[in-house]
């Protein structure tokens, strides 16, 4: 079980462009509470009241990493090297955008910052209840939290009959769904009815969702993918890929859904996820290249350290270059975007993909 042999190109470029919509989604995030900026440029006002549904990328990153936790991982192995091998792949960039931060911070912005907050990032447990620390780098909740729910459904389907654990992963789902839609907007690292850490919900239905769209492939999909389809088919596949690709950008980026429903864009990646495994479709059959694969590779690091770029831009430009973040909206944020994206690039190019090459010939090819 794992290690399938099927690829998914067209996968990356869904989520480079996710990333991209997270990064705008920090940006707007940035400009939220600071009146007069907000309030005198019409941009920028625009941009913070369409923001209501800018956190659904996070939730469909979550389904992803369900579908392919499930797709690719060997549960022969032992829960060490499982972990073992998920660390090596999270831990390095976040170590690398914390000491930078904190590097930035002292040099840049003349300001130092505790790093006690950063430890429980570090040591992959910010997100699962244990602290009521925010960490200055509020994006990488994400990364202890799919650590922990990866691990979790890990060893849950290796230690439990196939029966019991879709039963308890599909009440996982609809719990953890219900909770997030119900109990409003909390911060990912706060905790509602005191033991229950908002960002794990969020992870533990988004990949349990995943799981669930992995055993549909598994069990009905695959056979759809293989058989032939007539250009009648393969037009209605690809409406429907661009009804639901159309409908989630715009709902994300323009808050144009009047009906106050995450639930339902969560829904709309899922549809769009499915069409796009199955690539019946124009669109999932033209984005199946190693363009998508080339530009997908850099999604984490740019998810990771584009927070640095966002932070120096709200605590220096704001401040100190009034001018043009006031008279030139357009360049001002083309510029954090543009920059943010090739720092992400440098960081993979220099610091995620060579840490990851030594500590996995180091730490798993010396154990085999």
């Amino acid at each position: 079980m794992g290690n399938s042999k099927i690829y998914f190109k067209n996968i990356n470029f869904l989520r480079f462009l996710f990333c991209l919509c997270i990064v705008l989604t920090h940006i707007s995030n940035a400009l939220c509470g600071n009146v007069e900026i907000e309030q005198s440029v019409p941009l920028y006002h625009h941009i913070v009241n369409n923001s209501k549904f800018n956190t659904i990328p996070v939730d469909c990153f979550f389904i992803l990493s369900g579908f392919f936790l499930f797709n690719t991982t060997n549960f022969n192995e032992n829960f060490y090297e499982f972990a073992k091998k998920k660390i090596i792949r999270l831990l390095p960039v976040v170590l690398f955008a914390i000491i930078l931060w904190h590097i930035v911070s002292s040099v840049v912005l003349h300001h130092g910052v505790p790093f006690n907050h950063e430890l429980w990032a570090v040591l992959m447990l910010q997100n699962i209840g244990l602290t009521t620390f925010s960490p200055l780098l509020g994006n990488i909740w994400f990364v202890s939290t799919l650590f922990w729910v990866s691990s979790f459904y890990f060893y849950l389907f290796k230690i439990i009959d196939r029966k019991w654990f879709n039963l308890i992963t599909a009440g996982l789902v609809f719990a953890g769904y219900a909770l997030y839609l119900h109990t409003g907007d909390h911060k990912p690292f706060e905790n509602i009815y005191y033991v229950l850490n908002y960002g794990t919900i969020r992870g533990l239905a988004g990949i349990g969702l995943g799981y669930f769209i992995w055993q549909l492939f598994n069990d009905h999909l695959k056979n759809i993918r293989c058989n032939k389809t007539s250009i009648i088919n393969k037009l209605i596949f690809t409406g429907l890929e661009l009804i639901f690709i159309l409908a989630i950008f715009k709902n994300i980026v323009f808050k144009a859904m009047s009906y106050d429903n995450k639930l339902l864009l969560i829904l709309d990646f899922a549809l769009l996820f499915i069409l796009f495994i199955v690539k019946k479709g124009f669109i999932s059959q033209v984005l199946e290249n190693n363009i998508s694969v080339f530009l997908g590779q850099f999604s984490y690091s740019i998810y990771i350290t584009h927070i640095i770029f966002r932070n120096i831009w709200q605590k220096h430009f704001f401040e100190h270059h009034k001018e043009l973040v006031m008279n030139y909206p357009e360049l001002n944020i083309l510029i954090i975007f543009v920059c943010s994206i090739l720092f992400g690039i440098f960081t993979y190019y220099y610091i995620e993909k060579p840490a990851t090459k030594l500590l996995k010939k180091k730490f798993i090819t010396q154990t085999k």
